[in-house]
C-alpha cells in the first residue's frame, strides 16, 4: 500500500509588520500663545512658564534635565511643517525662577521666517518614532497656527470685519454758520462801523 507523503508547508517567516502611528505615539508637550508683552523680543527668546515646560523635562535624560534646571541649559532640535530644522537652547531663567527660556540663533531664525505676531499659537510635539535627531539632540515638531493670513509681500494682513469705516468729514466754518443761519463773518475780524460823515484813518479834532 502506497503512502503519500504530503508536504506541509512551512508557515512564512515574514510578518506583518505594525505601522509606526499604531506602536509609536505623538503628543502634544507644550503649547503657547504670542501674547504683546512677546512682540518687542519675541527674537530673544519664548519664555515658558514652569508649569508648562514641566513637559519639556519629562522627555528630557536625567542630565540634560539637571543641565536645563540649573541654567546652563541643553540644546534641542526644532522642526517645523516646512521641514526645516533648527537648533534651540532651552533653559532656566535661574535659580529660584518659575520660567524657562527657549533661546539661541536658531530660535531667532525660526522667530523670523515665521514672523511670529501677537495672538500667533505654537505646538511642540513630541514623538517616539523619533525621538531624537542625528546630533542626538531632543526632537521635536513645531506647528504655527497663524492668527493673521501672511500676505506676498510678507506682511500681515488686518483682519476686518464688517463694512469699511469711512471717515468723518470735517464741516467747514462756512458750512456750520449756513447750518445755522448766520452770516459768515471775515476771519481777519469784524471792521468797526463809524458814524455817519467819518472816515477811515486818523480823526483830527
Amino acid at each position: 500500500m502506497l503512502h503519500h507523503h504530503h508536504r506541509h508547508r512551512r508557515p512564512s517567516a515574514k510578518k506583518a509588520r505594525a505601522s509606526p502611528s499604531s506602536s509609536y505615539s505623538t503628543r502634544c508637550l507644550l503649547e503657547r500663545k504670542i501674547y504683546a508683552f512677546d512682540q518687542g523680543h519675541i527674537k530673544d527668546g519664548l519664555r515658558v512658564v514652569q508649569e508648562k515646560a514641566a513637559a519639556v523635562g519629562r522627555v528630557l535624560t536625567e542630565e540634560e534635565k539637571a543641565l536645563a534646571d540649573s541654567g546652563r541649559g541643553v540644546a534641542l532640535a526644532i522642526q517645523d511643517e516646512q521641514g526645516r530644522r533648527y537648533s534651540v537652547f532651552w533653559r532656566s531663567r535661574g535659580f529660584g525662577s518659575t520660567h524657562y527660556m527657549m533661546s539661541g540663533g536658531g530660535w531667532a531664525h525660526f522667530a523670523e521666517n515665521h514672523r511670529l505676531h501677537t495672538g500667533d499659537v505654537l505646538r511642540f510635539c513630541f514623538s517616539r518614532a523619533v525621538p531624537r535627531a542625528d546630533s542626538g539632540k531632543l526632537y521635536l515638531g513645531v506647528r504655527v497656527l497663524k492668527s493673521a493670513p501672511v500676505t506676498a509681500g510678507g506682511d500681515l494682513a488686518v483682519k476686518t470685519t464688517g463694512k469699511p469705516h469711512k471717515p468723518l468729514r470735517r464741516r467747514s466754518r462756512y458750512q456750520n454758520h449756513r447750518r445755522s443761519g448766520t452770516r459768515r463773518q471775515n476771519h481777519r475780524g469784524s471792521r468797526t462801523r463809524l458814524p455817519e460823515g467819518a472816515v477811515h484813518g486818523d480823526a483830527r479834532s
